[in-house]
């Protein structure tokens, strides 16, 4: 699956982004204006992975912060947050051996690490909460860790933003807004936070970014052209790509999405987490959030037809003809694409300019000047 899948379809996310330096909507507003929804449904996505993955990010440091300590917390059983069948770092004991105790004698209590009672009842403190509709109180400790791995992504970031004033004054100040609003009721941060992480881990950027590379597949390959594609490439490195990545671009990929994505509707099962089954309505919450991003591809294909002037073959003829093949320029012998690709070119000619021309000498004396 890497070899035909992953890697082939990384390459072309990566040959598509540096070719057109522009965003993901105004590099497929440009690349297929019909599929400028893709665009809106990454970002949609990468907007709701940020709500929880940097909360996973947000635990590394609390780890971190913890191992500050002479007795690393999670390795000993001697912590309030302990229960009896807690069992040290330094015990001798094994996953087998407490399986095979477990069938031999009903009434023993299996063991757990002292690592995973650390995470589950010291960290996120799963304990305080019955589930998804439990929440519980805001862990102050986890949401001062997260503020600081907001503050630490936004200065890594800050510093690469070259535009204009207004929307760096836009995202130096979105992030504090956001995280103000998250703060108020920032549910991972929450003592059944946890339960929210696990639905948006489920459902946030699983079959929605499934179904979104699909439709670049599609979009790269079959309409705007596998061999253009890697003339651009070659215009950036030198040389053309393989047979062996066009046809994985253009056959290969989109039927692993294809089957991958069918194989995974048909073999679904609710969300549930340590004999904690989610209800139906967070289910459906899910599936609400993973729908919201897809749904962007055919919302804004049918906005861009209802809105183009002409037939609807005319539609379709602009809507899926590059930004680049009806506004170019030509600079000194170059091509120089709106969506910044440049292409050498000996059907442009530039305008020589005319040798100065001398006026015949004239017979008539000169005038004085005015004074």
């Amino acid at each position: 699956m890497l070899v035909v899948g992953g890697i082939p379809l990384f390459y072309m996310e990566l040959a598509l982004g540096q070719f057109h330096r522009k965003g993901a909507i105004t590099c497929w507003g440009r690349l297929v204006p019909l599929f400028k929804g893709i665009g809106y449904a990454v970002v949609l996505i990468a907007f709701y992975v940020d709500f929880y993955y940097n909360v996973i990010i947000a635990w590394a440091l609390r780890f971190f912060f913890a191992s500050f300590t002479t007795m690393l917390p999670w390795t000993n059983c001697n912590n309030e947050w302990n229960t009896p069948s807690c069992q040290p770092f330094e015990a001798n004991w094994t996953a087998k051996d407490n399986k095979t105790n477990t069938l031999n004698n009903p009434q023993a209590t299996p063991y757990t690490s002292a690592a995973s009672e650390y995470f589950n009842r010291a960290i996120l403190e799963l304990q305080g909460s019955e589930g998804l509709h439990d929440l519980g109180a805001i862990k102050w400790d986890m949401a001062l860790c997260l503020l600081a791995v907001y503050i630490i992504c936004y200065f890594s970031l800050w510093k690469g933003i070259s535009t204009s004033g207004k929307v760096v004054w836009f995202t130096a100040l979105f992030p504090y807004a956001v995280l103000l609003i998250l703060l108020v009721r920032l549910t991972s941060c929450t003592k059944g936070g946890f339960y929210f992480f696990q639905l948006l881990d489920r459902y946030a950027a699983g079959y929605s970014i499934l179904v979104a590379v699909f439709f670049e597949a599609i979009a790269v390959s079959w309409i705007y052209g596998t061999e253009r594609f890697c003339e651009d490439i070659r215009d950036m490195i030198g040389f053309k790509p393989g047979l062996y990545w066009r046809i994985c671009w253009r056959f290969v990929a989109p039927a692993f999405l294809l089957f991958i994505i069918a194989y995974g509707l048909l073999d679904y099962e609710p969300l549930q987490y340590e004999g904690y089954v989610y209800p139906d309505w967070a289910n459906v919450l899910g599936w609400a959030i993973a729908g919201s991003s897809v749904i962007c591809i055919p919302t804004v294909a049918i906005y861009k037809i209802l809105t183009t002037k002409g037939t609807f073959y005319e539609r379709l003829h602009i809507l899926t003809t590059p930004y680049a093949d009806s506004e170019h320029s030509a600079v000194n012998g170059m091509i120089v694409s709106e969506s910044g690709g440049v292409r050498l070119t000996s059907a442009v000619t530039t305008p020589v300019t005319p040798p100065p021309t001398t006026s015949p000498p004239s017979n008539s004396p000169t005038q004085p000047a005015l004074v």
